[in-house]
C-alpha cells in the first residue's frame, strides 16, 4: 500500500484559517496581553528592581532546569483550550463531514498543531519587540543576560524539548476533543492532559537535586531512561536531570529523539481516531469514547 503525502497547500490553508480566527479572538490577546501586565506590576517594586546577574554555568543550567518544566506547563494551559475549542467548534458547527471531504484529518491535525506553535512565536515576538522598545525592563536585562551567559547546547535543548512537549499536548487534545458533542465538554478535553502535564510538572521538582544518580552505569539509570522515552514524560523531567548534571548532553538528546520517534506512531493512531470522532454523532466523555475507539482499534 502506497503511503498519501501529505498535502502541503492543504495543511497551510488550514494553518492560516486557525491563526486568523485566533487573531480576532479576544481569548488569544488575553493571553497575550496578561503576562506583560504582571511584569508591570513587578517593575513599580524597588526591592524587583535588578541591575545585573552573574551565575555560573551550574547555576544557569539549574536555572533553566526550574523555569523549562514551568514554561510548558503555562504555555499547555493557555494554547490546549485554544486548539480544544478549535476543534470543538468544526465538530458541533456541523461542518465536519464537509472539512473532511475537502482537508483529509491529517492536514487537518496537522495544520491545527502549526497553528498553534505560530500563534506561540507571534507571542514571543511580541514580547521581544517590547522588551527592545523598552530595554530598562528589569525583564528585559534579565533575560538578555540570561541567554547571552547560556551555553549554546543548553539553548538548543531547551528550545527542542519545549517543541517537543508542547507537541504531544496537542496531539492528545486532539484526539480527545474530536468525540465532543457539546461545546460545554471542551473542559473534559482539556484537563486530562493538563493533569498529566502538571504532575510531570511537580515531579520535575523531585528530580532537580544533586547526584540523583550514580556516577557510570547502573540499574536505575538505566530503568529512568527507558521510562523518560515516553512522551511527555522525559520532555518535563530531563531538563532538571540535566541541570543537576545527573545526565549528559547525549542522553537527552537522544531522549527526544526516542519521543519523536513514539510520538510519530502515536500521531498515526491518532489521525485514524480524529476522522472517526469528526464524523461520529455520539454523546457521551469524550476522554472516555477517545479510549474506547483506542481499544477497539488495538483489537
Amino acid at each position: 500500500m502506497v503511503k498519501r503525502r501529505i498535502n502541503l497547500l492543504q495543511v497551510f490553508v488550514v494553518l492560516m484559517h486557525e491563526m486568523r480566527n485566533q487573531f480576532v479572538s479576544y481569548t488569544y490577546w488575553s493571553i497575550i496581553v496578561w503576562p506583560l501586565l504582571i511584569m508591570a506590576i513587578f517593575e513599580r517594586f524597588e526591592n524587583f528592581k535588578m541591575n545585573t546577574i552573574s551565575l555560573s554555568t551550574s547555576e544557569i543550567c539549574r536555572l533553566w532546569g526550574n523555569i523549562l518544566p514551568i514554561f510548558i506547563f503555562m504555555v499547555c494551559l493557555s494554547y490546549v483550550s485554544i486548539i480544544a475549542n478549535s476543534v470543538a467548534m468544526d465538530k458541533t458547527s456541523k461542518l465536519s463531514e464537509l472539512l473532511m471531504v475537502m482537508v483529509d484529518a491529517k492536514e487537518q491535525l496537522v495544520g491545527k498543531i502549526l497553528s498553534i506553535y505560530g500563534l506561540l512565536i507571534f507571542q514571543i515576538a511580541v514580547y521581544i519587540g517590547v522588551f527592545n522598545l523598552y530595554g530598562g525592563l528589569t525583564g528585559s536585562r534579565f533575560l538578555n543576560e540570561l541567554l547571552s551567559q547560556t551555553p549554546s547546547q543548553l539553548l538548543v535543548y531547551v528550545v527542542l524539548d519545549a517543541i517537543v512537549a508542547i507537541l504531544i499536548s496537542l496531539i492528545w487534545t486532539t484526539e480527545i476533543a474530536s468525540n465532543i458533542s457539546d461545546e460545554a465538554q471542551v473542559a473534559t478535553a482539556v484537563i486530562p492532559v493538563m493533569l498529566i502535564i502538571g504532575t510531570g510538572t511537580i515531579i520535575a521538582m523531585f528530580f532537580n537535586s544533586p547526584e540523583y544518580f550514580d556516577s557510570g552505569l547502573s540499574a536505575i539509570r538505566v530503568y529512568i531512561n527507558v521510562i523518560l522515552a515516553f512522551p511527555p514524560i522525559g520532555s518535563l523531567l530531563f531538563p532538571t536531570l540535566l541541570a543537576e548534571g545527573n545526565v549528559t548532553y547525549w542522553e537527552a538528546f537522544l531522549n527526544l529523539g526516542l519521543e519523536l520517534f513514539i510520538m510519530a506512531f502515536i500521531f498515526r493512531t491518532s489521525v485514524r481516531q480524529y476522522r472517526r470522532g469528526m464524523l461520529s454523532r455520539e454523546y457521551s466523555n469524550p476522554f472516555y469514547q477517545a479510549l474506547e475507539k483506542g481499544n477497539t482499534e488495538k483489537k
